[in-house]
């Protein structure tokens, strides 16, 4: 026997291996002993098995056995408050990942509470199978107290309970179980599975002790935590829980658990708080309160896998993926004064400025060369050699007739190449003048944040994906997220100042008359998974998400959510959502605003002709005197 400190207390810690043999003198005889064993064998295919005991017992079995010391120890012995047991002494215990306990202790029922309000705290998840043994007292054994266990809360949400109860007849034990399934009473009804004679060391029914409870749940009643949001959840008429119908693709899939499992889903809705938040002290509110205060046993509403909700709760496999992108302001029109410079890019624009520089200083530099090679002494003006370079791009004649075959060829390239040029920004321009053109759309999370652009919705679950990324863009797409009232976003989508966020599926938007006008982003802010949330270590995750695989395979889904559509939403407002953009791209009529910048460019000419000529009058006097 080996012992351990854990958290400054003393804890008791006996690892058996593979058929060690150790005395079972603690019990009045070795039989009860070779049951558990029988049973851990058949039954308790796990890595461990957790034993709490205030007889000191020991078993021989091929399961390493961990012993503990139960709460009434502890409590009698260091005084220790129930929390302290669980947060300290408990959470260490079912970190090790064992899922095969036996509980032999004063109180049973309370030692199985904090197991379970502990089972909740710790990452370990698993299907746990419970034993609960007599305590022997005064070489004989005490009668179990079956009922109090199955009155505890708990035992709602643990369906493998043994109960060993000794029976009238010598050396007979009553092999016993809660129901489990059914009505609220008749859950709590106590069944025999089987019987041990440990005479003969043989059980009479050879039944299985612990079989599958949720396979039929017998008409059992499961709360779903739901509200009202398209397609996934569709309530109509009054929106009370007893009045009000109820439909949806999620809601729909539930639907096929309840009708393979036999049971009913009772659902409590919570449209107040929508999705709810999960707090630090384990309480919250909507749906994602209720699953973490066991108000509901399953969830739904588009869930994704959030990592944080995922410490708290089960989630179940993925059944669907979504994006979630925005409905955001429209193109801005872009001025109509600006036609001129529109027919080229600013790299386009960029490229004819530096080739009229290049062209400039070679003419400059074939003047010069001209002059050095004849011995000519032609003053080279500056001015009169850019305005020839300037005059072949504008297709002007030449104002001087060169003889040098280096300047000719120079020319002969220049007018090639503004030939080109010319032909394609005049073509370029009818289109500008006639087609309306726009400033670059947002198309995604980068142009969010590159404009700045603040986006709203009713509740942080739409960010809760991104709380923790390390992307700079996601980050001021973050801090410019805003919650706001439904009232709040129609008259901001009316204003066209903000985007709204929206799943890209047949959904639930604003009113037709705003999203025509909006614009949807061509791409994601980010894509996640659709699950359904269950209390942590959960009987019924494993059975939902494997319903939820088998319909997929199907594909009943998709049939599902255009039947919901079809049904319930408006068809204008998903035609509009579905358009790549919602700018009216009409034809336009020709009118002075399409020449302004022209006539700006005679303005701007004209304005800085007359300058030069009052500076060279002014000049021309000031040299004359």
């Amino acid at each position: 026997m080996c012992h351990f400190k854990m958290g400054g207390m003393r804890m008791r810690l006996l690892i058996l291996k593979f058929y060690v043999f150790v005395c079972c003198a603690c019990f009045e005889t070795q039989e009860i002993c070779k049951m558990v064993d029988l049973i851990a064998q058949r039954f308790l295919n796990d890595t461990c098995l957790v034993v709490f005991s205030n007889n000191g017992c020991a078993f021989k079995s091929v399961i390493p056995a961990l012993y503990f010391d139960p709460y009434d120890t502890l409590l009698e012995n260091e005084n220790m408050d129930s929390e302290t047991y669980k947060t300290t002494y408990l959470t260490e215990i079912l970190e090790i990942g064992c899922n095969g306990f036996v509980i032999q202790t004063k109180n049973p029922a309370r030692q199985f509470v904090l197991l379970e309000e502990t089972f909740v705290l710790v990452n370990n998840r698993g299907n746990r199978k419970l034993i609960f043994l007599p305590l022997l007292e005064k070489s004989s054994f005490k009668n179990l107290d079956s009922h109090s266990i199955v009155e505890t809360r708990s035992a709602n949400y643990v369906p493998n309970l043994i109960m060993v109860e000794p029976s009238v007849t010598k050396n007979i034990f009553n092999l016993k179980t809660h129901y489990f399934g059914g009505t609220s009473n008749q859950s709590k009804e106590i069944i025999v599975l089987d019987t041990y004679n440990i005479t003969s060391g043989k059980f009479l029914l050879d039944a299985n002790l612990f079989p599958d409870k949720i396979k039929d749940l017998q008409g059992k009643i499961l709360r779903a935590a739901v509200f009202h949001y398209m397609p996934y959840v569709v309530l109509t008429g009054n929106d009370t829980q007893n009045n009000s119908q109820i439909d949806g693709t999620e809601w729909r899939m539930a639907l096929q658990f309840a009708k393979f499992h036999n049971c009913t889903f009772e659902r409590f809705v919570s449209d107040e708080e929508s999705w709810g938040t999960i707090f630090d002290n384990r309480t919250g509110n909507g749906v994602l309160g209720a699953l973490v205060e066991d108000r509901a046993d399953i969830g739904f509403v588009a869930l994704y896998t959030w990592y944080h909700e995922s410490l708290y709760l089960d989630l179940t496999t993925a059944y669907i993926r979504t994006g979630v992108t925005c409905l955001v302001p429209p193109p801005h029109r872009l001025p109509l004064w600006r036609s001129p410079i529109l027919p080229f890019s600013p790299e386009l624009w960029a490229g004819v400025v530096t080739t009229l520089i290049i062209c400039n200083v070679v003419s400059f530099l074939l003047h010069y060369g001209a002059n050095y090679i004849f011995f000519e002494d032609n003053k080279i003006v500056s001015a009169i050699a850019a305005l020839e370079v300037a005059g072949i791009f504008l297709q002007q004649g030449l104002i001087k007739n060169r003889k040098e075959l280096s300047w000719r060829t120079m020319a002969f390239s220049m007018l090639a190449v503004s030939v080109l040029l010319c032909t394609a920004y005049s073509s370029s321009l009818a289109s500008a003048m006639t087609v309306p053109r726009y400033d670059a759309p947002i198309n995604s999370a980068e142009d969010m944040a590159n404009r700045d652009l603040k986006w709203a919705a009713t509740h942080d679950a739409w960010i809760f994906s991104i709380l923790q990324t390390d992307d700079p863009e996601l980050k001021i797409v973050l801090k410019n997220f805003r919650i706001v009232k439904f009232n709040e976003i129609i008259k901001r989508s009316a204003e066209m100042e903000w985007g709204f966020s929206i799943e890209r599926l047949s959904s639930e938007y604003l009113q037709q008359k705003y999203v025509e006008k909006m614009h949807l982003m061509a791409s994601d802010i980010y894509w996640e998974n659709c699950v359904f949330m269950l209390r942590k270590s959960s009987a019924y995750t494993t059975w939902f998400s494997l319903r939820i695989l088998q319909v997929l395979a199907s594909g009943i889904p998709a049939r599902w959510e255009d039947q919901v559509v079809a049904e319930y939403l408006d068809y204008g407002t998903q035609k509009a959502v579905s358009k790549e953009t919602f700018v009216d791209q009409g034809p336009m009529k020709m009118t002075v605003a399409q020449v302004q910048g022209t006539f700006f460019i005679l303005f701007l000419g004209l304005l800085l002709a007359l300058c030069v000529f009052v500076g060279e009058i002014t000049l021309k006097r000031s040299v004359q005197i």
